[in-house]
Order: C-alpha cells, then sequence, then structure tokens
C-alpha cells in the first residue's frame, strides 16, 4: 500500500516507468532542464524516474508514504548490525513506549534454520520477496530489466540467487527459480532501500513500492527518507521535506552522506549506483569547501569516537561543538536531519559533564526545534530532546538563584 498525496505518478504510452509520474489535473511541467538527466516531460524511449510535488511543502510536510514489499532487519553478525535493545523483528527499540520490553512475534517458518542464519541480508530479503509476490509484482522499468537480462550475471550474483531460490523452497525448476532469483537480486541491486533508525544509523534493507523507489539523488537534497517502526510491522518509508519545496519542483534525497567532499560522493555514486552527479553542487563542484567538509568529519569522528570510548567526555563535548558549527555549513537544507542529531548529541554531553547550564539550553532549544520538523513532535527523540531541555532549564535556574 502506497500513499502519495503530494506526488505525480504515471507510465508512457508502452507501460515503462516514465521520466514524470503524472496524476489526472497534474500542471505541465517545464519541458527542459539544466540537466539533462532529469527532463520533465513522459515521452516514449526515455528511462528513468523521477517524484515532483503536487503541492507547496513546508519543511517537515511528509510527501509520499509507502509500506515495503519485504524488510529484512540486521542481526548481530550482518555486515550493519541493530544495538542489542533493539528488536530482531522490526528494529523498534525495545522499552520505547509504542514497542515495551518484549521481541515482537516469532519468525515466520521461512526465517528460520540453519540457511537463514547464514545469508546475508540482501539474500535474505531476496529470499521473501521470491516467496511472497508474484514476478509481475516486482517488475521496475521494462527498458532497465532488459538491459539487465543482456548483462552475464556475474558469478557472485549466481551463488546469492541460487541461495536464495533455496530458502524460498523452490526445487520444481530449479533452472527457472535461477533466472528468476537472478533478477529479484538485480532489482534489488537497483531499487533496494537501506533502512535507517532516528539516529541514521543503518538497520536493515527492503524494497518498496516503484513509486517510492523514483526520487533520485541530489547533494542538495530537499526531502529525506524517514522510517516509521511500530511494534510488529515493517518500516513504513516516509519522504520528510527538509525545507520549503514549490509546487512541480523534482524531490530528491542523497544516497550518500553530503557532508562529503566532491571527490568521495563521485566515487561512492559511481561505484554503488552507477551514474555520475550532476546536481547543482557537483556541477559547480567549486561551490565545495573542501577543508570545511574535511574539519567537520574529522571532528565528527572524533567525538563519536570519543563518545563510544567514554573516558573522556570533555574531549568529546569539544569535538562535537566544532561538530555542530561546521555542520550547519556541511548541510544544505535548513532541516537537514544531521543538523537536529548533532545538537542534540551535545546538549547530552554538555549535561553529562554540568558544562554551563545556559549553554545547554541553548542548544537543546535548537535541537528539540529541528527535531519536531525532522523527526515529529511525538517521536522518541523529540521525546528526549524536550525531557533533557526540561533538565537544563531547571539547572539553569538553579544557577541564577545561586
Amino acid at each position: 500500500a502506497t500513499e502519495a498525496a503530494g506526488v505525480w505518478l504515471d507510465h508512457d504510452a508502452r507501460g515503462r516507468t516514465a521520466w514524470v509520474w503524472r496524476e489526472p489535473g497534474a500542471p505541465d511541467l517545464p519541458k527542459t532542464r539544466k540537466n539533462a538527466a532529469v527532463v520533465a516531460p513522459a515521452r516514449d524511449g526515455v528511462r528513468g524516474v523521477a517524484l515532483y510535488a503536487a503541492r507547496d511543502l513546508q519543511p517537515g510536510d511528509v510527501a509520499l508514504r509507502a509500506e515495503p514489499l519485504a524488510a529484512v532487519v540486521f542481526r548481530p553478525g550482518d555486515d550493519n548490525t541493530v544495538d542489542a535493545l533493539r528488536c530482531p523483528r522490526c528494529a523498534c527499540v525495545l522499552d520505547d513506549a509504542d514497542h515495551g520490553s518484549a521481541p515482537c512475534a516469532p519468525p515466520a517458518p521461512l526465517e528460520t534454520g540453519a540457511d537463514w542464519a547464514r545469508a546475508s541480508p540482501s539474500v535474505r530479503l531476496a529470499a521473501l520477496l521470491f516467496s511472497r509476490h508474484a514476478e509481475d509484482e516486482l517488475r521496475w522499468d521494462a527498458s532497465t530489466e532488459e538491459d539487465d537480462d543482456d548483462e552475464p550475471a556475474s558469478e557472485e550474483l549466481l551463488f546469492a540467487a541460487a541461495a536464495a531460490a533455496r530458502l524460498a523452497g523452490r526445487g520444481e525448476s530449479p533452472r527457472d527459480d535461477l533466472a528468476r532469483a537472478t533478477r529479484v537480486l538485480r532489482t534489488l541491486r537497483r531499487y533496494g532501500h537501506s533502512v535507517v533508525d532516528d539516529e541514521l544509523r543503518v538497520v536493515g534493507v527492503a524494497l518498496y513500492p516503484p513509486r517510492a523507489t523514483a526520487a533520485n539523488h541530489s547533494c542538495v537534497a530537499n526531502v529525506w527518507p524517514r522510517f516509521a517502526f511500530r511494534r510488529g510491522n515493517a518500516p513504513v518509508l516516509e519522504y520528510v521535506a527538509t525545507r520549503a519545496v514549490r509546487r512541480g519542483e523534482e524531490l530528491r534525497h542523497e544516497y550518500t552522506d553530503a557532508a562529503a567532499p566532491f571527490a568521495r560522493r563521485r566515487r561512492v555514486l559511481r561505484e554503488s549506483y552507477g551514474f555520475t552527479c550532476s546536481c547543482d553542487r557537483c556541477f559547480a563542484r567549486g561551490r565545495d569547501d573542501v577543508a570545511g567538509l574535511d574539519a567537520f568529519n574529522d571532528a565528527r569522528d572524533a567525538a563519536e569516537t570519543a563518545i563510544v570510548d567514554g573516558r573522556d567526555l570533555n574531549a568529546a563535548v569539544h569535538a562535537m561543538r566544532r561538530a555542530v558549527g561546521l555542520g550547519e555549513a556541511a548541510y544544505a537544507a535548513p532541516y537537514h536531519p544531521h543538523k537536529a542529531l548533532l545538537p542534540l548529541k551535545l546538549g547530552k554531553l554538555l549535561l553529562a559533564v554540568n558544562e554551563a547550564a545556559s549553554e545547554c539550553v541553548r542548544v537543546l532549544d535548537v535541537a528539540v526545534e529541528r527535531l519536531a520538523v525532522t523527526h515529529g513532535v511525538d517521536s522518541r527523540l523529540h521525546r528526549l530532546g524536550a525531557d533533557l531541555l526540561a533538565e537544563a532549564r531547571r539547572r539553569a535556574a538553579e544557577e541564577e538563584d545561586e
């Protein structure tokens, strides 16, 4: 099920995915754009997808919600792992108000056994899709699939496909099962979505319906993919506006960290997604303050390392102060989620080391205001920020009395 009140969707005359998916009554969009990769009109022979805002959006507005076709949560031992206090079924935080202290229902029969335990997350996800959905439900872009069919499958892909078919319990026609599992894995390679928690840590992988995977990349994105976790349910994808978006403007999110310098972003996008970004920022690469971005990443890494180490929180405070300041320029959107999370972390550190309460109040005021937009007023982190801010104000009042 997909709700898309904020976007237009459609297909071209041959039934293939087109550049603009439009609903009836959608206004005419520009015929061309500066970058040929985001040509607006849907026309025969053009390959690619895009999402456009069907109405004006304000920061924090949700343009689109989509439930996954299937999702897999990482387990300890996977390349990316969930915390010990997270439910292994839906990645909710155990003991959170929305979840409770017990994990969700036990795994389905497919998700048990030694083979399942040894399989990688992508193979487990492919097996779920293979067993639950007909092949025509997993077709995205016919022209892309034709290209994939012409591309020889690598040995690694064939091994993964065989494992996925075996996990799904399909053994009647091994040749057909292997071919179909290979196509499923290729779909995941192009359209699979990393699932992140509210602190932007990768906790799983999922495949969402075509309209939800249609948002293109930009290093100056205007939405971010937020995931709503509910007890026992797979993570719901929400595209949340990080700044004001005009009706008819393309919705884009960042496929890689926008705070990385140009050369690093370009390498990751080319190696992981197979394209060269030509957004406004990359088109004019001179706009990147490489020294500033390097300083920001160094400060953020130093702060996180000191927090994990736990022996010198004052060093963590010093590094996080620098990260918060430099992060304002590293992320262009006023309500980028990192611009909310970094002040929250700094506020927690300041309270932990008993820094001046007035600074705690100032920093947490910013965090709470931004979290209300990026994560929502009912989110776990907004509630945490509000509690920390109340404590900071209490300490500030005591300091004034003294």
